[in-house]
């Protein structure tokens, strides 16, 4: 197991080490983009807001936006990081893609 994962880690290490020194800046824009999809902003505002912004990321980043959530889940697991790891996961389920 460990000679499958130790050439990923290795590939991977530069992006992880990034996202280790941003962790605080990456984990409130996965919280706020969850609370923002869990508040009721449509009732309030009266326009769908919610189903705008996933559609327009959906549309315009599609593939992409995968690839960024799968580097992310990896990079939050090398780094044994939890809570950004279930933020991850929680804005991956929340976009629905």
């Amino acid at each position: 197991m460990n000679s499958v994962v130790a050439p990923v880690k290795k590939v991977m290490k530069p992006v992880c080490s990034m996202l280790q020194s941003n962790k605080a800046v990456v984990g409130l824009v996965l919280v706020l983009f969850v609370v923002m999809m869990m508040l009721p902003l449509d009732r309030f505002l009266g326009t769908n807001v919610k189903s705008n912004v996933v559609g327009n990321l959906k549309r315009m980043l599609g593939v992409v936006l995968n690839v960024i959530f799968a580097v992310l889940v990896l990079c939050f697991y090398f780094n044994n990081d939890v809570m950004s790891l279930v933020l991850t996961f929680a804005t991956y389920f929340m976009l629905k893609l």
